[in-house]
């Protein structure tokens, strides 16, 4: 899945939205933190990013996004 992902993802931009609906539909948290970390660079709204992380199932998730891509 993530595969399919970077391979749609890599010339396009995206909202914060279609992110999290994106992140919703992985099951695993480790999916879920990939599809963020991938995401972020190409958000035209990067400060609604709270609402990707606040869609993750985990909060350990979420810390991991946020230390991987260093905020």
């Amino acid at each position: 899945m993530v595969q399919r992902r970077q391979a749609a993802g890599h010339q396009d931009y995206f909202t914060s939205a279609q992110a999290l609906k994106i992140v919703k539909k992985c099951d695993f948290a480790n999916e879920q933190e990939e599809i963020a970390v991938m995401f972020y660079p190409r958000l035209i709204d990067q400060q609604n990013f709270y609402k990707v992380l606040e869609g993750m199932t985990f909060e350990s998730s979420k810390d991991t996004v946020m230390q991987k891509l260093n905020l």
